[in-house]
């Protein structure tokens, strides 16, 4: 039996993101409980289908149709995976901040910047459930 034909593209949506971050939320909270080999596993997974999620999504939004009013608020999600994994690099980096962190850095600003330009379309919408997604962002990391 095969399952996965019941999934539809239109069902994608930047919810998805938070198994992705609950791999880079090991590596900033698992400095000094486990060794770096797991962190960067852990890193290195959650990186890995980070990239994969941002396609898949930004090929559903851009090609597909924008997400149903409903999951809108969801948007704010884009922001977690690069914050978080920047946070997780720097610690597994001994805190230095060095290239890659501040790649990081820098697409979390601009998923930032892109939310708040669009924030005037999350006064036209009704409260659902998906608004969950922006305290979400407000939870500290560590």
């Amino acid at each position: 039996m095969c399952y996965y034909k019941d999934i539809e593209f239109a069902h994608s949506n930047p919810a998805w993101f938070i198994p992705v971050v609950g791999n880079l939320l090991v590596t900033t909270a698992g400095v000094g409980f486990a060794n770096h080999t797991l962190l960067m596993f852990f890193f290195s997974l959650g990186i890995f289908f980070w990239i994969i999620l941002t396609a898949i999504l930004f090929n559903r939004i851009i090609f597909h149709g924008m997400l149903a009013q409903k999951f809108l608020p969801t948007l704010a999600i884009f922001i977690a995976p690069p914050a978080v994994a920047m946070l997780g690099y720097l610690r597994i980096n001994n805190g230095e901040f060095d290239l890659f962190a501040e790649i990081l850095l820098n697409i979390a600003v601009i998923f930032t910047l892109i939310l708040f330009a669009l924030a005037k379309n999350f006064y036209k919408i009704k409260f659902f459930i998906s608004w969950w997604a922006l305290p979400f962002l407000l939870l500290p990391s560590h």
